[in-house]
């Protein structure tokens, strides 16, 4: 005896599914303003400019054959050219209205590195503002800084932040 006595229907089925979908557009729509108010103003021009200065930093300041490793005098040189974020604009082609600080940091960031008398540091100043970053491990070639034959420090961190 089998009768039109069923517990769901075609229409029960459709309702339900639609509901549900509804439910999890809604939740994955809702999720990203939940963390919004920690995202800060950083535009995705902002990141592909850091990644462009990283790269070509490297590029340009690393020895034939060893693309992670510096040389120290070019490197030396690029930080004594000056302090101010305009050179770095105009050599890197940054719009007017971006900010751009380079530094060699240690591998977890709290300290500024120096080759011989000249602070690897160069750029607008930063003040814990938002911004996007971007980072390379990099050794040097001579010297004990960021040198992987000296017992100080195997490697450090390139830190390009642009904002």
């Amino acid at each position: 005896m089998i009768g039109d006595e069923r517990a769901q229907t075609n229409q029960d089925f459709a309702v339900g599914v639609s509901i549900f979908l509804l439910t999890t557009a809604f939740v994955f729509a809702f999720i990203p303003t939940i963390f919004a108010p920690f995202d800060g103003n950083v535009q995705n021009s902002e990141v592909a400019q850091s990644n462009r200065v990283a790269s070509a930093f490297v590029d340009n300041h690393s020895v034939d054959g060893k693309p992670t490793t510096l040389d120290s005098s070019r490197v030396e040189g690029f930080f004594d050219a000056g302090n101010g974020g305009d050179a770095l604009q105009e050599l890197y082609s940054l719009p007017t209205t971006s900010q751009v600080n380079v530094t060699v940091r240690t591998q977890n960031g709290s300290v500024i590195h120096s080759v011989g008398d000249t602070k690897l540091a160069r750029g607008d100043t930063y003040r814990d503002q938002p911004s996007t970053s971007t980072s390379r491990v990099v050794t040097f070639d001579e010297g004990n800084v960021c040198n992987p034959a000296s017992s100080n420090q195997s490697a450090c961190r390139l830190l390009v932040r642009v904002w």
